[in-house]
């Protein structure tokens, strides 16, 4: 497995950001090739925020599927309008991104 990790905050109209964001998501969610993803408020951390910090978490099988996802993305013309409409309400000195992979998966503790 392969996750990408994003976190950002809004510096504008929140409640305007999270109307573009339930616009956004589905299409994420159409696009081939995304095992899971997870959309939250994040209120603690480096550069957050207590009202406007927001995090993702977006689960791939690999880094193939990951590439392929966002090339698919980034040809959805309405996709990519919409993030640069919630991008521009964050601040851009916040935003921060990391790429994982998984390891010692029998060491994870999963309840169901």
């Amino acid at each position: 497995m392969v996750f990408l990790f994003s976190s950002w905050v809004i510096s504008g109209d929140i409640d305007r950001h999270e109307e573009i964001m339930k616009k956004l998501i589905p299409h994420y969610n159409k696009i081939e090739g995304l095992k899971s993803h997870r959309y939250f408020g994040h209120f603690a951390g480096q550069d957050m925020s207590p009202w406007g910090g927001r995090y993702e978490m977006f689960e791939f099988e690999n880094y193939s599927a990951l590439e392929s996802w966002f090339k698919k993305f980034n040809e959805d013309k309405e996709a990519t309008r919409l993030l640069n409409e919630a991008m521009a309400l964050t601040d851009p000195a916040t935003v921060r991104f990391s790429l994982m992979s998984e390891r010692n998966r029998e060491l994870w503790l999963e309840r169901k």
